[in-house]
């Protein structure tokens, strides 16, 4: 049974690991993460672009940015980021996907947004080759597009003092690629990894849902575990869970309300919810935690 993902038309990362690092050759391209909303540029045969999510869902209210690349006019599917670090700063990643995805009333600094350019969906090209026609674009480029900085780094230490500089500037993390790997679509590439702080905490759950099939057919198995934040805001939680765990606590599931877990995750929101969740597990005894 093929496994549903929810994002389509682009390419995604593993987290890293030095392990899988020191199987690649090097030099390294390493570039900043932007912890904001995925973009793909899909020119169109009329001259006008459509900006898609990583769900390939349409962002509509941009006019700033469809109008610079309707006059760049380069006629390539450019992938990366709607971003602007000022927004981020000011209100996390809820203000900049807040500006990029209205689709009613376009948003009062939507002009500050930026399409950050980070790669170019060419199956047949190398990255090396990918990386040499955006600096061959660069020129070209005006605001509010923006061609990602980016680092070669030959070691493992190079790519640590990166990502201590971009973290102390406080953007999400950094991606390491492999200069030799191809663009593949609609896959979560063994040739890139994303590098992002790690952090934990503990949690009182609050409830649980169901895990359903693809048909929306209930599977008797928990599929997410929720968790109330500390200023009250519930969450759920389904990272960290192999099918043991989904069956043991589904056998337990009135008795996990009132129990605590820790839950793994990447950076808080400004409501103090844990965005980037990537691991969790259920406190069995309070003595434990």
């Amino acid at each position: 049974m093929t496994n549903w993902q929810r994002w389509k038309g682009i390419q995604k990362c593993y987290p890293f690991e030095e392990k899988r690092l020191a199987t690649w050759e090097s030099p390294y391209l390493v570039n900043i993460k932007y912890d904001g909303d995925r973009c793909v540029d899909e020119p169109l045969y009329n001259g006008e672009h459509l900006l898609l999510s990583s769900e390939e869902n349409p962002f509509l209210l941009l006019p700033h940015i469809n109008k610079a690349l309707k006059d760049l006019n380069y006629g390539q599917k450019l992938d990366g980021e709607l971003y602007n670090h000022q927004l981020f700063l000011d209100g996390g990643h809820e203000l900049v996907h807040g500006v990029a995805s209205r689709s009613v009333n376009i948003h009062p600094r939507y002009k500050e947004l930026e399409f950050h350019i980070f790669d170019i969906q060419r199956k047949d090209l190398p990255q090396s080759d990918r990386l040499k026609m955006l600096n061959d674009l660069k020129p070209y480029i005006k605001y509010p597009l923006v061609i990602v900085p980016y680092w070669i780094c030959n070691t493992l230490d190079d790519i640590k003092r990166v990502y201590d500089s971009v973290i102390e500037q406080k953007y999400e993390g950094i991606v390491v690629k492999n200069l030799f790997a191809p663009y593949e679509i609609n896959k979560r590439s063994r040739w890139q990894m994303k590098f992002k702080p790690k952090q934990q905490d503990k949690y009182k759950i609050v409830g649980w849902k169901e895990e359903v099939s693809m048909d929306g057919v209930p599977k008797k198995r928990i599929g997410s575990i929720i968790f109330s934040s500390q200023s009250g805001d519930e969450f759920a939680v389904s990272a960290g869970l192999d099918d043991d765990d989904r069956e043991k606590y589904w056998n337990i599931r009135d008795q996990l309300y009132g129990k605590y877990g820790i839950v793994h995750y990447q950076h808080l929101t400004n409501k103090k919810i844990p965005k980037g969740t990537f691991d969790m597990e259920v406190i069995e005894n309070e003595q434990d935690s």
